[in-house]
């Protein structure tokens, strides 16, 4: 029989406890922080494809494109999710480029424009 001091390794238990109950959702430190909130990665979307560099978001950003605050007053899911998949197919001629978003990333990044207006 092996013999462990359990003592010595309680801070490494409480660790692994603490990180897989974050893996699994179960602690959240509030809506923003929380990695498996489609919101959240929502907003990461943005950041990674630096929407913020043509668009006004939550007050932030360049003025190239339409100010984004406020959208879904303008457009339902629907129209934001086509113009986010294509949006030449949707405007030709717009300069915005397409992304080659997934259909998760365009949910995600309108989940995100729902959490702001909240």
């Amino acid at each position: 029989m092996v013999n462990i001091n359990i003592k010595e390794h309680i801070p490494t238990i409480f660790a692994l406890v603490v990180l897989t109950a974050a893996v699994l959702g179960l602690v959240t430190s509030g809506q923003d922080m929380n990695p498996n909130n489609q919101a959240t990665v929502g907003k990461f979307a943005v950041e990674k494809y630096q929407c913020r560099t043509c668009h006004i978001i939550d007050g932030d950003g360049g003025d190239i494109g339409p100010d984004l605050t406020g959208i879904l007053q303008r457009y339902d899911d629907l129209t934001l999710h086509q113009w986010l998949e294509r949006p030449q197919g949707v405007k030709p001629g717009t300069s915005m480029p397409s992304f080659h978003f997934s259909d998760a990333q365009v949910d995600s990044i309108i989940a995100y424009f729902h959490w702001l207006e909240r």
